[in-house]
């Protein structure tokens, strides 16, 4: 049986996601990757140590996909924050972009 993941029509390449989209990306991920070097709390995350992290993610089934922090608590109980990087976004039902991530966040939330 096709693992349902990899057949994802909202998998998309980093260098096709448009001319900012990657740049501003990376700009996230190397937070979250400084973050994971000095051993800070993550942002999102509080109390959780980062273990990796990941970017373009929708193809293995992270809805938000763009940069996706794996880390751990104290007990050792596993942690994910999936993000979905905009650099502008307007907050209304009527936008396009924001009804597809609130529908990104939807899946997201029902993921175990």
């Amino acid at each position: 049986m096709p693992d349902q993941a990899a057949e994802s029509s909202d998998a998309t390449s980093p260098a096709a996601s448009g001319p900012a989209g990657p740049h501003f990306e990376g700009q996230v991920g190397a937070h979250y990757l400084l973050s994971m070097l000095v051993g800070a709390e993550p942002r999102g995350l509080p109390g959780i140590d980062i273990d990796r992290i990941s970017f373009q993610q929708a193809a293995e089934g992270s809805p938000l996909d763009d940069v996706v922090v794996h880390g751990h608590d104290s007990a050792g109980v596993p942690a994910v924050l999936e993000i979905q990087v905009k650099r502008s976004i307007t907050l209304a039902p009527s936008d396009v972009v924001f009804r597809g991530v609130v529908e990104q966040v939807a899946r997201a939330i029902r993921n175990p």
